[in-house]
């Protein structure tokens, strides 16, 4: 009589992944992974900037405020000055021109960082000024 051997007679099945389908699946996540580590440092990034943006827009309304509190008439022509606003350097660049209203002047201000390119602003406000005079008559 021979001799069996129990254990050979079974057949093993064993269940997994093949090397094949562990690259595939790795490749999918590193692609995922690439993808979110853009967008973080894109959103970094972004915020950065609207942050620079938000200060140079609160100089430049600033700036306008003053012009109003002073109450004066301001010549046309351009000016600039520096200010330090959040511990930064900014520039503004204020240029005064006439309306078809006589008694009315407009304000452009644009707002660079210390040293930036005048080209470029960050921001560009306008605003009204009314002739102090007129407002004192009233």
């Amino acid at each position: 009589m021979p001799v069996r051997y129990p254990h050979y007679q079974k057949r093993v099945s064993i269940t997994g992944f093949t090397l094949l389908e562990v690259l595939v699946a790795m490749a999918i996540i590193a692609t995922a992974l690439m993808a979110i580590i853009k967008t973080t440092g894109t959103t970094a990034g972004n915020t950065a900037y609207l942050k620079e943006k938000t200060i140079a827009h609160w100089v430049a309304m600033d700036r306008l405020a003053e012009l109003r509190a002073e109450q004066e008439w301001p010549s046309k022509g351009t000016t600039k000055d520096d200010v330090e606003s959040f511990g930064q350097e900014w520039e503004w660049i204020q240029k005064v021109s006439e309306t078809s209203i006589d008694d009315m002047r407009r304000v452009d201000l644009s707002v660079i960082p210390a040293g930036g390119d005048e080209d470029f602003p960050l921001i560009t406000m306008s605003g009204f000024l009314l002739n102090p005079e007129l407002r004192a008559t009233k």
